[in-house]
């Protein structure tokens, strides 16, 4: 599809400088000062000026005028990362096996309580990965008496 543009008035060129440095987007000054041209002519008369934007900017301005909607997240809480010395401590003290089946294949360190940021000895056991996806599944999927 072949569109044709239409020179924009002198008159206009000004304003759209002024408007576009507010923060107002092309199809914003199009609308603004009805002007008989597409957007795309008016992006053009733009960057011939050498005006640009950067994309935080266009960001916020898109934020601000409601044309985007964004929530900012919260920071997920960190948790503490278990050191190799406690994690080969736990599995040397079980014997590099599961404490519920005895299995020595893909053995993993688990917490008891299932809270990661508590990384006691106490809290700490070896589990092969089948029965740490089942004890993690039945601890969310109870079974129903």
């Amino acid at each position: 599809m072949f569109i044709v543009t239409r020179q924009i008035p002198s008159k206009l060129v000004e304003s759209i400088e002024k408007l576009y440095k507010q923060g107002y987007s092309c199809q914003e000054i199009k609308d603004t000062l009805h002007v008989p041209v597409d957007v795309r002519s008016i992006q053009r008369l733009v960057k011939k000026m050498g005006i640009t934007r950067s994309p935080s900017d266009a960001f916020r301005n898109a934020i601000k005028r409601g044309r985007v909607h964004f929530h900012y997240q919260p920071n997920k809480i960190k948790r503490k990362r278990l050191s190799p010395k406690v994690r080969y401590q736990v599995l040397s003290d079980d014997d590099f096996k599961c404490v519920k089946c005895g299995s020595s294949l893909l053995v993993e360190v688990d917490h008891i309580d299932e809270d990661k940021n508590n990384n006691k000895r106490e809290n700490l056991q070896t589990l092969c990965h089948e029965c740490n996806i089942g004890k993690s599944w039945y601890l969310r999927y109870p079974p129903k008496s």
